[in-house]
């Protein structure tokens, strides 16, 4: 049986090749555009709120922890005035008893050093006003602001007793050492030993208001004192273990 000759491989038409061709980078075209499409629409696409709502006023929320709600409960201008204040009042305290009163004893003529000591005080008397009415006004402030912690932590509202107790005394302590001080400088020029210090030749009436601030003049910076150590302590119950633990204690007295 005679052998068939293979058939020859086949060819394709160049008008056929052209249209494959035209085909493919058709096909890659859309392909493209489509992808770059996506990308377009992605980033055009409205994210904010409609035209409408953007001139809408918006009320605020009160459940909502932004800015502005951490701006309302910030209490850096208050506790600077309640510490600024506090530190000036036991400052000036300690720095009279040990400076003013002390340097005046030096003053080589006796009727003159009483003068200088009253001189220095009446300088300083303004700012210490300043000092306390500014820790005052601080402390109050701070108050109304942690007044839940004072409710609901234990420990808090008993350092708030013992500092409003020692902060009370020492106002009373401060406003009648000024009133002596008043006495002693409308003595005038009266012999002394030192601002404090009376000497065998003083009138009764100043010896007794000196010896009265020998004892004053370092009550204040010690009742002063106590409440800078009790505002270290109610800073110590701001953090975080120490307002869980407080918070425990008041809801599991037993615990």
């Amino acid at each position: 049986m005679a052998r068939r000759p293979d058939s020859a491989p086949a060819t394709r038409h160049p008008s056929q090749l052209n249209a494959l061709a035209i085909g493919l980078a058709l096909w890659r075209w859309l392909d493209t555009a489509r992808t770059y499409g996506w990308l377009l629409a992605i980033t055009l696409w409205p994210t904010g709120p409609p035209r409408d709502a953007r001139h809408r006023p918006q009320r605020p929320d009160p459940h909502r922890k932004g800015t502005m709600q951490m701006a309302s409960t910030d209490n850096t201008v208050a506790r600077t005035l309640h510490d600024v204040g506090l530190a000036a009042w036991f400052g000036g305290s300690l720095m009279g008893a040990t400076g003013v009163n002390g340097a005046a004893a030096v003053v080589e003529d006796p009727t003159q050093r009483l003068r200088v000591a009253n001189t220095g005080w009446a300088r300083w008397t303004p700012l210490n006003l300043a000092g306390i009415a500014a820790h005052l006004a601080g402390g109050a402030v701070l108050t109304g602001a942690n007044k839940g912690r004072l409710a609901g932590q234990q420990g808090v509202a008993t350092a708030s007793r013992v500092k409003t107790v020692l902060t009370v005394a020492a106002l009373g302590t401060t406003a009648y050492a000024r009133l002596l001080g008043k006495k002693l400088e409308r003595a005038g020029d009266v012999p002394v030993e030192g601002g404090t210090t009376p000497d065998p030749t003083t009138p009764e009436e100043v010896a007794r208001a000196q010896r009265q601030l020998t004892a004053l003049q370092w009550v204040i910076p010690a009742l002063t004192g106590a409440v800078l150590v009790v505002n270290a302590r109610m800073g110590e119950q701001q953090r975080p273990a120490q307002v869980t633990q407080g918070l425990l204690r008041r809801l599991l007295p037993g615990r």
